[in-house]
């Protein structure tokens, strides 16, 4: 007897281990198997469709969606060389491809034990398809699970815990870092869900913000757990710290309804996130434009520190120093080069003649020079978006923009 964990798949919960429940089935079996049908609600399946005849029952894409406990109790129990066969078991088929009518059966049935309503929200095939991306696109990154049903990886122990991504932490940090609610995203999951439902997890949505927003989230854990950030300091502000790394890289957030902007925004994201200098460094700037505002809040606005993760002016506060329009440059890769994007700020002539200017960047805008770039066209340049590679200036040590290529007003 194997076990098919993907018979599950359309459940809300996966194995949640010996608890009471599930020790009082297996005590059923043992002690009173004759009573299992009258104590236990079975088992229910849904199918596409199901055949039968005489001897057997064929079921075509068949998923348990409800008795996923009593399944596991049941398979151990055979493990162990328990007597089975004094067990009258419940077994309804139900045979449809509605997917609505399925969710609608997942929601009836499962009410055996505690099932609180956010647990449903997974069994919906915008998370199933996102659970899929995870697998498909972090091999490029590092390996997140998304685990939308509780406890779904708890048998793998090559999976780290760091690693799992459940509904709570990828409802709670999407809306912080790319709703900019990141004074709400304390807020349990399921009022969350009830709030956004009609925002979030949408069925024609982009699948790359939710995973950046994990994989964002994975590398503040990281940097938290190596000392590189102090817990004591910005832990708790870890929501807004997010959203402010997503603005300082890519600027103000597109319509998360507007797949080709929305990707394009994600991807500057995670060329930073693939790359460990750059990576250190928009955390480093995080911490510092959050420390910046912290002391703007406290000591020139004369408000008050506590609570200040849970007002809406205080994220405001964030959004107006951290955005391309606060001056920050945006990365790209282009032809596989890690390039930044930003906008001209000023032309001006140096004392030879010679056309030079200074382009947005963070914590000071980026100059820029003809002799570097003689390819470039600096007419009317002021206010247009380039992309650059930088260097060290020979002469101060200082960054210098080279291969500044015109990218657009």
């Amino acid at each position: 007897m194997a076990s098919r964990k993907s018979l599950f798949n359309d459940n809300v919960r996966d194995f949640q281990g010996i608890n009471s429940v599930n020790s009082e089935i297996d005590d059923t079996i043992q002690e009173d198997p004759e009573k299992f049908i009258l104590l236990n609600n079975g088992i229910t399946i849904v199918c596409d469709e199901f055949l039968t005849s005489n001897r057997a029952i064929t079921l075509r894409n068949p998923q348990i969606v409800n008795g996923c406990q009593t399944s596991h109790v049941l398979f151990y129990a055979n493990e162990s060389k328990k007597q089975l066969n004094r067990i009258p078991l419940n077994i309804k088929k139900i045979a449809t491809k509605d997917l609505d009518i399925t969710n609608q059966i997942v929601r009836g049935t499962n009410r055996q034990t505690i099932v609180y309503d956010e647990a449903f929200e997974a069994t919906k095939k915008f998370h199933k398809n996102l659970e899929e991306f995870y697998n498909a696109i972090s091999t490029d990154y590092d390996r997140l699970y998304y685990e939308r049903r509780s406890k779904q990886y708890q048998h793998n122990p090559r999976i780290k815990q760091t690693q799992k991504i459940n509904l709570r932490v990828q409802t709670q940090y999407f809306v912080a870092m790319f709703l900019n609610k990141p004074h709400l995203s304390h807020r349990h999951e399921s009022k969350l869900l009830k709030d956004y439902a009609n925002t979030i997890y949408q069925e024609k949505q982009s699948l790359l913000p939710y995973f950046v927003s994990a994989l964002t989230f994975y590398k503040y854990e990281e940097f938290f757990r190596e000392g590189i950030i102090e817990k004591k300091d910005f832990y708790s502000f870890k929501a807004h710290l997010m959203m402010v790394f997503r603005e300082l890289i890519s600027g103000s957030c597109p319509d998360i309804n507007s797949e080709k902007k929305i990707d394009a925004h994600c991807q500057s994201i995670l060329t930073v996130l693939k790359n460990s200098k750059l990576l250190k460094e928009y955390i480093e700037k995080s911490t510092e434009i959050f420390t910046a505002c912290k002391n703007a809040w406290t000591k020139e606005m004369g408000k008050s520190y506590y609570g200040m993760k849970d007002i809406s002016d205080f994220t405001d506060l964030l959004l107006s120093r951290s955005g391309i329009s606060g001056g920050t440059e945006c990365v790209v890769e282009i032809d596989g080069e890690t390039r930044f994007k930003g906008v001209v700020q000023k032309i001006i002539i140096d004392r030879y003649g010679n056309r030079c200017g200074f382009i947005s960047r963070i914590p000071d805008d980026i100059f820029f020079h003809s002799l570097q770039n003689q390819k470039l066209d600096f007419t009317a340049l002021e206010g247009k978006y380039v992309s650059y590679s930088v260097d060290i200036n020979s002469r101060n040590g200082k960054p210098i923009a080279i291969d500044v290529k015109y990218e657009g007003s």
